[in-house]
């Protein structure tokens, strides 16, 4: 029994006392839910607000919560009762914040009587906290909340008193964080998961508190702190066995951790299990770091509609620098500049310093990528000076790529270097592997450092795509350092003795760094292509994997076992012609350099039909076959090896054709060909 006593005369009923408990010690209770289905038709406003309550929390259904809400606070109004009304009003504007109905629940709540009980007032600043740093006022926010643990102090029930003090606690966290008090945040979070585990370790009280904490770690680069917690999160929600919508959240934000550490995949299951979660990014940042760009900016075009209609302004500028962030793989313009430009204007007005910090270092790399120097200096200095002050080892919109240029910058040029190093150092930026892969079969397509690079970063240069590609492709198909000469002989090879070799070397070679690197300026600086004594090359760490070695790797090895190992031979040949997903394609068709990659595809079908053959498997033997005469239409060995499946499936007919099409086509065949036909009438 709640040691305050309730204000109103007619709670008669046990069931209606044990609601209200519940709705102010945050308790979720199933005889409830039991008794709530019993008095349906005339519910008791306790039982009301205590169903808005389950269906917030329990079942994340925010729009029938809100109903519960109103019709309990319409009731208690009626009846006279303030505490109750302001406990089911502000249910009511927690649901508002949850639907983005910023506007509407706080003009409710400003028009609320203050009611009597600290609990009651302290759930009106909880609901006031959440709503005003949803339309981005976050200073006002922190005072709210800060304002309700005030009001808690005179509350004289201890299980009610710590379980608000838990939930003002845990949300105060973000907001501390947002504002770039990271240490005051840290210490909200860690005050909250305490009091959650000594008094309500069982309670959903603990999980939320335990998710905060992770995610702020994660959010300050406390990465494995942070998986620890969320994880720990994650197991007690599940032995529960309910997942309540927290979950969803959990495994989401244990997505965010695994994306800004890099392990893109991991990061990709859990948002697969887990949906959004929290926040406005989502796997929005992920997506763009996988390539996928087209699918990044759908999903940030809607949420940032529904951000415009709840007119929350920190949510519409979070989507706004996505979009320009997508933008950005395509290179600067003056257009990103502006509106980055305009995001940390808009995140300085409304007190989001973490936020601040971390546009401005895009911001810096468009203005570097822009030549004003001046400009990109001072952006990554203050980005910079936020972390020296914070101890943030983590940024929202985490780029490795680009922060690791931008940091190698700043040591080179002295830019709060020593905080720029110490980030390098924690964020395993020098130590991470750099990796390109090409794939030029079928269809061009480069992979930097598991991003997929847009196609449109390879166009609208004077050096031409085609010229770009043959150049990547012969410094890493051969990873010595290259002469201009030999360059030009592979680039230009139908005109290498004629053209100006220095002026196109030279243009080809600073456009492709800029398509590798696009917020690069001096080309020395490539981490990519380095210049040396005797010519261009590949850096020596970077790994490199080109899907046409591979698949000739697999050629030679099962050319040299046919005949000594027939069996090794048959894999290394069917893993080839797996690989091998149409002929040699760079920006344009090169039939020449095609066909000698052709001719060693032919090579591994032409033994596998062979091999078909033997093994008295026909079928398979003119599958192959086939394939040799879609590839190579007028080759008689992929004519005759067609006819003798044919021929040994009993399909006279079309071995018939099939010869008569070649003879029409190439007017003569080889004894052995002509041998066959006359030995079978064809």
């Amino acid at each position: 029994m709640s040691l305050y006593a309730p204000p109103i005369a007619d709670v008669q009923s046990s069931t209606a006392l044990q609601a209200e408990q519940a709705c102010y010690n945050l308790r979720l209770c199933p005889t409830l839910s039991k008794a709530i289905q019993q008095h349906a038709p005339s519910m008791h406003p306790w039982l009301r607000c205590y169903r808005a309550l389950e269906s917030r929390i329990q079942r994340g259904d925010p729009a029938v919560a809100l109903q519960h809400a109103l019709t309990a606070a319409a009731d208690f109004e009626t009846q006279g009762d303030g505490d109750g009304y302001a406990r089911a009003l502000a249910e009511a504007c927690i649901n508002r914040y949850m639907l983005g109905q910023y506007e509407k629940a706080l003009h409710m709540l400003a028009a609320c009587p203050q009611p009597a009980r600290p609990a009651a007032r302290a759930s009106l600043a909880f609901a006031s906290y959440v709503n005003l740093v949803g339309q981005g006022q976050l200073d006002a926010a922190i005072s709210a909340g800060e304002a309700g643990l005030h009001a808690l102090a005179s509350e004289p029930d201890t299980d009610t008193r710590i379980a608000w003090t838990i939930v003002l606690q845990r949300n105060l966290c973000p907001a501390y964080h947002f504002a770039g008090r990271l240490t005051t945040a840290r210490a909200a979070a860690e005050l909250a998961v305490q009091l959650a585990e000594a008094y309500r370790p069982k309670s959903h009280l603990y999980h939320w508190a335990l998710y905060e904490y992770g995610l702020l770690e994660g959010r300050a680069g406390r990465f494995e702190l942070a998986l620890a917690l969320l994880r720990q999160a994650r197991r007690l929600i599940e032995a529960t066995g309910c997942r309540e919508p927290l979950w969803r959240w959990v495994v989401a934000a244990e997505g965010q951790s695994l994306r800004d550490m890099g392990q893109l995949d991991g990061a990709a299951a859990c948002y697969n299990d887990a949906g959004w979660g929290e926040g406005d990014d989502g796997p929005l940042l992920l997506w763009l770091l996988q390539g996928r760009q087209n699918e990044a900016r759908i999903a940030t075009e809607a949420r940032l509609t529904a951000a415009l209609a709840a007119d929350s302004a920190f949510e519409i500028a979070n989507l706004r620098v996505m979009l320009v962030l997508l933008d950005l793989e395509d290179g600067a313009s003056p257009a990103t500049r502006e509106v980055l430009a305009w995001a940390a204007a808009e995140y300085a007005r409304l007190g989001f310093r973490y936020h601040r910090a971390s546009v401005l270092l895009h911001l810096a790399a468009v203005a570097y990528q822009m030549n004003d120097q001046a400009a990109g200096a001072a952006a990554l200095a203050e980005a910079l000076q936020f972390v020296a002050e914070t101890g943030y080892r983590n940024l929202n919109w985490w780029h490795p790529r680009r922060m690791a240029t931008l940091l190698q910058r700043a040591i080179a040029e002295g830019i709060e270097a020593a905080t720029a190093s110490w980030l390098l150092h924690e964020r395993e930026l020098l130590n991470h592997p750099l990796s390109l892969s090409i794939h030029c079969l079928g269809s061009f397509q480069l992979m930097l450092n598991g991003e997929t690079l847009p196609e449109a970063r390879w166009r609208g240069g004077r050096a031409g795509a085609l010229r770009m590609q043959r150049l990547l492709l012969l410094l890493a198909r051969n990873r010595a350092a290259h002469a201009p000469e030999t360059i030009a002989r592979y680039v230009w090879p139908d005109k290498y003795e004629e053209i100006d070799l220095a002026p196109n070397l030279h243009l080809t070679l600073a456009e492709l760094r800029r398509v590798l690197e696009p917020g690069l300026e001096h080309g020395g600086d490539s981490r990519y292509i380095h210049t040396t004594a005797d010519g261009y090359r590949l850096a020596e760490g970077l790994r490199v994997a080109i899907d046409l070695d591979e698949f000739l790797a697999l050629v030679r090895q099962g050319s040299c076992q046919a005949g000594r190992d027939d069996e090794t031979a048959r894999n290394a040949f069917n893993q080839a012609i797996a690989r091998y997903r149409g002929s040699f394609a760079l920006a344009k068709a090169d039939p020449i350099e095609a066909a000698s990659y052709q001719q060693a595809y032919a090579e591994a079908l032409g033994w596998l039909a062979e091999d078909a053959l033997r093994t008295e498997q026909p079928q398979l033997a003119l599958e192959h076959a086939r394939t040799m005469l879609r590839e190579l239409p007028l080759d008689e060995r992929a004519t005759l090896l067609s006819l003798r499946a044919c021929l040994a499936l009993g399909d006279r007919r079309t071995a018939r054709r099939l010869y008569g099409r070649f003879i029409a086509a190439v007017g003569s065949a080889s004894d052995e060909l002509r041998e066959l036909a006359r030995r079978y009438g064809l």
